[in-house]
């Protein structure tokens, strides 16, 4: 536990069901690489470490090809009870870096 607080908590990842691109996370903000062109841009939102990734699966969206959102969820382990919200979700239209 003590490597990990060292080296600013765990990072989360996801990979595109049908690209060659992964998300990270890096702390409150989301990496996604093209792993072909080997692009790399951020998507900034959060305010909390990024907890949680997932691309949309094949047959969802408007998409039968799935990935063309990715969800992110942070958590604020800080928050009291009377906080709006320990945690917020974002669902990205990662290739325009729009939280929607």
């Amino acid at each position: 536990m003590f490597l990990l607080d060292v080296i600013g908590g765990a990072n989360v990842s996801a990979l595109h069901p049908n690209k060659p691109i992964v998300a990270y996370s890096c702390g409150c903000m989301i990496i996604v690489h093209d792993l072909l062109s080997d692009a790399k841009f951020q998507l900034v939102n959060h305010q909390n470490d990024v907890l949680a990734l997932a691309f949309t699966p094949a047959g969802t969206g408007n998409s039968p090809n799935g990935g063309d959102y990715l969800i992110s969820i942070d958590y604020n382990g800080n928050a009291g009870a009377d906080a709006d919200s320990a945690a917020t979700m974002c669902m990205w239209n990662w290739s325009r870096g729009i939280c929607m």
